[in-house]
């Protein structure tokens, strides 16, 4: 007998009170494989730490299901997003991205040190999971049994002497998951959309092709910067 039931509880943290269009249209699509359940809850309350604990309490209450899918009600999902429970991980974030000093970032943290996460430096469509040390919970499988065993609060802000946010809450959770044994990964291929007025997914990719530049005017070229017209005048002289 499994101890599990199988299939997954898609569960959107909607503080914001409203999904993205590209979020409404995945979630008509969602299909379980044969005997599995999917059942979809939604929360909306601030701040977004007490809606994922509300959320993963109902979890664990109303339901025996095996796998728990976070899903930002901002987030554009990759297509396949429902596949990362078959890579036998325990947990594993899809590829989201955040903005950190307004440039755009994969939201998760590859390296730490002391209470300092450093974030970003994760390419798309990697041959396997990469793992991690901190994972966005925008996009995020968690099996049933790692809620199980970490003690609540699951998510929680931390704040510094002076009142200013410490870390995340999602930051927060990947530490008791590492400090309980488990091990996190981000599945690169599941890059999924991050919409902040426009979707940053774009942007950054736009970045990291950028980067390749051999010198500054290619790099603002890529990055599709404005010209000036002497730019433009030395650009057709050369």
């Amino acid at each position: 007998m499994l101890k599990y039931d199988p299939g997954v509880y898609i569960a959107i943290p909607n503080y914001r009170g409203t999904v993205v269009q590209g979020l409404a249209g995945w979630l008509f699509s969602v299909e379980g494989l044969t005997g599995e359940k999917i059942m979809l809850d939604m929360h909306a309350q601030q701040p977004v730490d007490a809606c994922r604990n509300k959320l993963v309490t109902r979890f664990l209450k109303k339901c025996n299901l095996e796998w728990m899918l976070f899903i930002d009600d901002d987030i554009v999902p990759w297509p396949t997003l429902m596949d990362m429970r078959n890579l036998g991980l325990p947990i594993v974030s899809a590829l989201t991205y955040t903005k950190k000093g307004g440039v755009p970032i994969a939201c998760a943290a590859i390296s730490r040190h002391e209470n300092m996460v450093r974030f970003g430096g994760i390419g798309e469509n990697q041959d396997k999971p990469v793992e991690v040390v901190g994972v966005g919970g925008g996009a995020l499988m968690i099996h049933r049994s790692v809620l199980e065993k970490i003690k609540p609060p699951w998510f929680r802000f931390t704040y510094k002497d002076n009142g200013q946010t410490a870390q995340g809450e999602d930051i927060y959770f990947s530490q008791k998951a590492i400090k309980a044994g488990f091990k996190l990964h981000v599945d690169t291929t599941c890059p999924c959309g991050h919409v902040h007025l426009a979707d940053i997914r774009e942007e950054a990719a736009r970045i990291a092709v950028a980067l390749t530049s051999g010198n500054p005017q290619e790099f603002h070229e890529k990055m599709g910067f404005p010209v000036s017209a002497k730019q433009l005048k030395e650009k057709a002289a050369g």
